[in-house]
């Protein structure tokens, strides 16, 4: 599977930026700016667009407290838990389990004013 294989090592790169943001200030870096606010404890940028893919992207920070990193992880990739918790989603269809940690969806959105429904695939890895 040539795709799989193209795939992780795009996934792997964005897991190591991901771990950099994760160990850096994002109210600091360069290309990052504050889009929403909820308190001291959840923020939500935007990073400006790669230009190898020309795609924005977005980070989240949230501390949650008497929560573990293990119990965040377990829920957020627990589809049935994530129909429960995110209400953006309409639809989410398991197209195929990788291996133990990886798993690929088909996700629909619900349309949200003033965006068009949009749908995805969806790589879900833990681990």
């Amino acid at each position: 599977k040539q795709w799989y294989q193209r795939r992780v090592r795009a996934m792997e790169g964005l897991i190591n930026r991901c771990v950099e943001l994760s160990q850096s200030d994002a109210s600091k870096m360069e290309g990052m700016s504050l889009i929403h606010s909820e308190d001291d404890k959840t923020q939500i940028y935007r990073i400006a667009a790669d230009k190898a893919s020309g795609r924005d992207g977005v980070w989240c920070v949230a501390l949650v407290d008497g929560v573990s990193a293990k119990e965040m992880v377990e829920v957020f990739h627990s589809q049935e838990l994530k129909l429960q918790w995110d209400l953006s989603i309409e639809r989410s269809d398991l197209l195929e389990n990788v291996n133990d940690t990886t798993a690929l969806y088909h996700q629909v959105q619900k349309r949200i004013w003033p965006a068009a429904q949009r749908d995805f695939v969806y790589t879900s890895h833990k681990g």
